[in-house]
């Protein structure tokens, strides 16, 4: 089934956001979208919306294939829910650390502990940004005023957050 404009509107400004909070870190990352996710544990591989190597970056870094029998999962996974759901299973069984699903208005994190996905009210990927709240608002934002007028409000935020704490 093709996705709908919301779902991809949706997965575009979420990686938008996502993009900009590493970016202004200046934080390496390798965003590769719906890459198969797939190794020997499971059945049946992952096409996720959104993927995003963070700490591994450098791991992934200039390769052509990256195969996950060898190489480790993304760091982040972003799934976007409005017309299908998140197989969980298939993401734990992959060991991808943090999966965020948005359901159309809430931002769900979920954390890999031992194994198994637990509910989390903070990112580890962003732990000084209450992405929770942020990235709905921001989205919503972007839904009202338009994309680029809430992408550089976003943006102006985080350097003012990120300014703050360095004073």
């Amino acid at each position: 089934m093709s996705p709908l404009a919301i779902h991809e509107f949706d997965k575009s400004i979420i990686s938008d956001l996502v993009k900009i909070l590493l970016e202004e870190q200046d934080i390496e990352f390798n965003a590769l979208a719906s890459m198969t996710l797939k190794n020997k544990q499971v059945d049946k591989g992952a096409e996720p919306d959104e993927c995003f190597y963070i700490q591994h970056e450098l791991h992934v870094r200039g390769k052509e294939k990256i195969d996950l029998n060898q190489d480790p999962p993304p760091d982040l996974v972003i799934e976007i829910d409005i017309t299908s759901r998140t197989q969980f299973d298939i993401y734990e069984k992959l060991q991808v650390p943090e999966l965020w699903r948005f359901d159309g208005k809430t931002l769900h994190i979920s954390i890999l502990q031992e194994g198994r996905y637990q509910n989390s009210e903070k990112s580890q990927q962003f732990r000084q940004f209450a992405v929770k709240q942020l990235i709905p608002e921001y989205l919503d934002k972007a839904k009202v005023e338009g994309r680029n007028k809430a992408v550089k409000a976003f943006r102006q935020m985080v350097l003012q957050q990120l300014n703050s704490k360095d004073s």
